[in-house]
């Protein structure tokens, strides 16, 4: 195993890659993970829930702030595989599948600020892409076992 990108002509090892790959998808996301937690302030959401049921208004702030927590745990986890190849890989797919649904949603439903929407479909594009060339790039790069030093992955 060279652990090289691109065959001989790539000089940097797929393992860095992967890692660059994963930590600014992970910090990304938690960014947008975190963005969430004040969604409800930014928009003002309270402002236009005057006329909408008790349960409504509380199931509305409680799946955004249980959305948000599972973005940022699903965001640790990306940065732990990133950190670690000896992590399981199921977080990244989950991730890649996260943002992939996401895509989809908004392609199908937009947003209905239009400029928010490009810019919202181009952060989970981007995203997707992250996810899947790093998936992509593992296929090629084994798993540690712990054993064995991370210098014979390069």
């Amino acid at each position: 195993y060279t652990g090289k990108a691109y065959g001989d002509r790539g000089t940097m090892p797929r393992l860095t890659i992967v890692r660059a790959l994963l930590l600014t998808a992970g910090l990304a996301s938690a960014g947008m993970a975190t963005f969430h937690f004040f969604l409800p302030t930014v928009f003002q959401w309270s402002q236009f829930m005057s006329t909408v049921p008790d349960s409504i208004v509380w199931g509305m702030y409680a799946i955004n702030a249980f959305f948000s927590l599972l973005l940022l745990l699903g965001s640790v986890g990306t940065i732990r595989v990133a950190l670690s190849p000896t992590r399981d890989r199921v977080v990244v797919w989950g991730m890649a599948l996260f943002w992939g649904f996401n895509v989809v949603y908004q392609l199908i439903w937009p947003f209905p600020a239009r400029a928010v929407w490009w810019a919202t479909v181009a952060f989970a594009v981007w995203m997707v892409a992250s996810y899947a060339l790093a998936l992509w790039l593992l296929n090629e790069v084994p798993i540690r076992s712990g054993r064995e030093p991370v210098s014979a992955l390069r």
